[in-house]
C-alpha cells in the first residue's frame, strides 16, 4: 500500500467515524499512560544567576519575551543553564514546573542514547542487520534491500523502510510490518525522516539486552540523572515507541542536554561517572547527513539535529527542543505550541542568534530588581541566586479586574446558566485534535453542555461520548486558572480552566472559557 493510499485510508477511516458516529476504528495505537504523573519539582542542579556565568540578564530577559509572546512559538516552558549551572526557569501561566510535557520526536535523542549505552557495553554493533536481529521476519518476500538495513541506517534516518507513523495505526505488530514493507532506495543512499527507524530502535534494545527501553533507561541513564518522572508509551505490543510518547520536565531535559555537554559525564555523589562514552558523543554528533538549502541546520547525526553554529539540537514537532552549545557552555530547553513542524524554522534561529552574539555573554550590570515586565526574581539557595522567572505575563486575554469575577460573569450571562445546551450535529470536543490522533482517542463531539454557579464557582458541564464532565473555571482576578485532572477516554489529564467576559464589536458581553492541557500542545 503506497504512502498516499495509507493516508487517504486514515482520513477516510476517521471521517466514517466522526460522521457515523462509530467506535470500531481499526486503529491500534494502544498501550499508552493513562494515568497522570506529577513531574518532581525538585532541583538538585547546580544553581547560578546570568550575572556569576556572564549571560546579559537584558537580554535573556528579551529572548524569553519574544518566545513567550509571540504566537509563531507559544512558547509554555524555558530552562536554560550555563557553565553546569541552571541560570533561568520561566513558565507562561497557567505551565508551571510540577507538569511534564509531551516531547514528541525530542525522544528519539534519548532512544539514540540507549543505543550508544548498548554499544558502549557491547549488547550490539551499529553494523549488524535486522533481519538477523527480527529472524522470525525474514524470508523470501522480503522487499529488495530490506537485507541489507542496518542499525546505523536506522540511526541516520537513511534505512529508505516506508513504513511510517501513519502505516503504524493499522498493525498491531509494528515489528513485522516494518520488515515487510517497501523500501524507497538503497540504505545508505538518501535520508527519509521516519519515527518507525526510531521505533525499530527501540525494539532492537529489547531484543539485544533483554529490558524495555524504559527500564534500560532507567538503569543506565535516569536513575544516575535524577531523572524519575518520565513515561513513555508503548506499541500495540508492549515496546517503547522510542520514535514520540515520551513525556518529561524541562529540568529533565536540561539534565540529558547537560550530559551531552559533558561528554556523556556526570557527578554522582561528587564523583565523576561517564554514563555515555566520549567516543560515542562525538560519533553520535558528527554529520552523517548532509542536508543542504537550510536556514539553520547543517546535518542530522545520531538521531541528532547539527546546526550550521556548531551546535547540536534534540527536536520535536511544534517547539520541543533541546539546543547545546558546547561553544557557549550553554543548554536552553524549550517546551512549546509552536506552528512550525521542523526545526529549521523562526523558533531555533532564534536561539541561534542569541548564542552567536557576543553581548549576550557579557557581564554586563549585576542583577537589580526593578522595572523588568517579566519579574524576574532570584531564587535563594545557599550562597547562590538562580533566575526564577515568574509567569506574570499580561494576558490580554484577561485584561481588566472586574471581568475575572464570578459575580460578575454571573450578572453578565446569567440568564443562560443551567440551560442543558443539546448539538444533534458534531459539536468539536473538548479534547484537541492533536491529542486524539496521538491516543487514538476520539470524539464523536460535544452531545450537551451548561454553565453552572454554585458556592461562588463557575462550573462547565460537558457530556460528551456518553461521559460527563463537571470542570471548574477560574475567574479570580489573582488565580485566573482553576487546576484539576479530568479523564477522557479512560486516559487522565490535567487541564487548567479559565472564564472571562469579553465583548464584541457592538460592546455586547459573552463569555470566553479556555482550557489549557498542560502536558500537551493544543487547548480549548
Amino acid at each position: 500500500m503506497s504512502d498516499y493510499s495509507l493516508k487517504i485510508k486514515l482520513i477516510n477511516t476517521i471521517y466514517k467515524y466522526i460522521s457515523e458516529k462509530q467506535g470500531d476504528m481499526p486503529l491500534f495505537h494502544g498501550n499508552d499512560v493513562s494515568e497522570f504523573y506529577n513531574a518532581s519539582e525538585h532541583i538538585d542542579l547546580p544553581i547560578g544567576n546570568p550575572y556569576r556565568e556572564n549571560v546579559n540578564h537584558v537580554s535573556l530577559q528579551a529572548l524569553i519575551r519574544h518566545l513567550s509572546t509571540d504566537k509563531r512559538v507559544n512558547m509554555s516552558g524555558f530552562g536554560m543553564m550555563r557553565n553546569g549551572k541552571i541560570i533561568a526557569e520561566y513558565y507562561t501561566s497557567p505551565y508551571g514546573r510540577g507538569y511534564r510535557h509531551v516531547s514528541y520526536s525530542m525522544c528519539k535523542s534519548v532512544t539514540a542514547m540507549a543505543i550508544g549505552i548498548a554499544c558502549d557495553k557491547n549488547f550490539l554493533s551499529l553494523d549488524e542487520k535486522l533481519c538477523d536481529i527480527f529472524p522470525e521476519h525474514d524470508g523470501i518476500f522480503f522487499k529488495k534491500w530490506m537485507k541489507d538495513v542496518k542499525i546505523k541506517h536506522l540511526l541516520t534516518m537513511t534505512a529508505g523502510v516506508k513504513y511510517d507513523e501513519v502505516s503504524s495505526y493499522f498493525h498491531y505488530d509494528w515489528c513485522k510490518a516494518f520488515m515487510g514493507s517497501d523500501i524507497g532506495f538503497e540504505p545508505g543512499s538518501n535520508f527519509a525522516y521516519n519515527s518507525l527507524n526510531t521505533y525499530m530502535l527501540s525494539a532492537v534494545i529489547k531484543i539485544k539486552t533483554g529490558k524495555n527501553l524504559m527500564d534500560f533507561l532507567n538503569e543506565q541513564l535516569f536513575l544516575p540523572l535524577g531523572i524519575t518522572d518520565v513515561t513513555w508509551d508503548k506499541c500495540p505490543k508492549g515496546i517503547e515507541r522510542g520514535g514520540w510518547g515520551m513525556k518529561l520536565s524541562i529540568i529533565d531535559m536540561l539534565k540529558l542536554g547537560q550530559l551531552y555537554l559533558n561528554d556523556g559525564c556526570w557527578s554522582i555523589n561528587g564523583r565523576n561517572t561517564q554514563l555515555i562514552s566520549k567516543k560515542w558523543i562525538k560519533e553520535s554528533t558528527q554529520k552523517h547527513v548532509e542536508l543542504t538549502d537550510k536556514r539553520v541546520i547543517d546535518g542530522y547525526g545520531y538521531q541528532i539535529w547539527l546546526l550550521k553554529d556548531g551546535a547540536i539540537l534534540f527536536n520535536g514537532v511544534f517547539g520541543q527542543n533541546v539546543y547545546i552549545n558546547k561553544k557557549r557552555n550553554l543548554v536552553i530547553a524549550i517546551t512549546a505550541s509552536a506552528y512550525e513542524l521542523f526545526p529549521d524554522g523562526h523558533l531555533v534561529e532564534q536561539l541561534c542568534r542569541f548564542s552567536a552574539d557576543d553581548r549576550n555573554f557579557e557581564k554586563g550590570l549585576p542583577f537589580i530588581k526593578r522595572n523588568n515586565d517579566l519579574n524576574i526574581k532570584p531564587h535563594r539557595t545557599t550562597d547562590r541566586a538562580s533566575l526564577k522567572i515568574k509567569n506574570v505575563l499580561q494576558d490580554k486575554l484577561y485584561s481588566g479586574v472586574a471581568n475575572r469575577q464570578a459575580e460578575y460573569i454571573k450578572r453578565c450571562v446569567g440568564m443562560y446558566f443551567s440551560t442543558n445546551y443539546i448539538f444533534d450535529e458534531y459539536a468539536s470536543s473538548i479534547l484537541p485534535l492533536t491529542s486524539q490522533v496521538m491516543y487514538s482517542n476520539y470524539s464523536i463531539g460535544i452531545e450537551a453542555l451548561s454553565i453552572e454557579y454554585k458556592n461562588k464557582n463557575l462550573f462547565l458541564n460537558v457530556k460528551e461520548n456518553g461521559d460527563s464532565y463537571s470542570i471548574i473555571l477560574g475567574c479570580d482576578n489573582i488565580h485566573p486558572y482553576a487546576y484539576q485532572i479530568i479523564t477522557i477516554g479512560g486516559k487522565q489529564m490535567p487541564v487548567a480552566a479559565s472564564a472571562c467576559i469579553m465583548y464584541d464589536e457592538e460592546e455586547k458581553p459573552y463569555l470566553r472559557i479556555r482550557l489549557v492541557y498542560l502536558e500537551e500542545i493544543g487547548n480549548r
